[in-house]
């Protein structure tokens, strides 16, 4: 805030001044003065407003990045720990790729087996099935005595 300062000129006389124009000046002057004096404290004050709300936020934000510096410092922590887990990670997909490399290996295997004892199995049926014909045909022993009973009757009427 500016302030009209009017600037007063002394008269400039071959006299001396009279003690009440030099007090008028010298009064004027004076307020000039204060004015100016006024203009530099009110400044002065709106300056160290300033600096007292910097300094509260400087303190704020000094405490805001020690917080900062703290999660930082976890976060680092964290991220170490998942490094190791990946790597632990990194092992075990590597073990059991290898493990599923050599069940594949094992189901191709029973594959074979299996294959091998299906066509085992359809020797053992047909087998069986020519077992059963020639039981068919064969006697059962109660028949096989029925019929030797009825040639001995036969036999005896002749």
């Amino acid at each position: 805030m500016k302030k009209k300062v009017i600037k007063m000129k002394p008269k400039l006389s071959k006299d001396l001044y009279s003690s009440e124009e030099m007090e008028r000046y010298l009064g004027a002057l004076s307020e000039r003065q204060d004015d100016k004096i006024d203009t530099l404290v009110e400044g002065f004050d709106t300056l160290n407003r300033k600096i007292d709300n910097h300094t509260e936020m400087i303190g704020s934000l000094m405490e805001d990045v020690s917080v900062l510096k703290t999660d930082v410092s976890i976060l680092k922590t964290d991220v170490s720990i998942l490094k190791t887990d990946v790597s632990v990670l990194k092992t075990d997909v590597s073990v059991l790729k290898t493990d599923v490399s050599i069940l594949k290996t094992d189901v191709s295997i029973l594959k074979t087996d299996v294959s091998v004892l299906k066509d085992d199995m359809q020797i053992v049926k047909e087998d069986i099935s020519v077992i059963k014909s020639d039981i068919k045909k064969r006697v059962d022993y109660d028949e096989f005595l029925a019929l030797t009973r009825r040639v001995q009757k036969i036999e005896a009427k002749i």
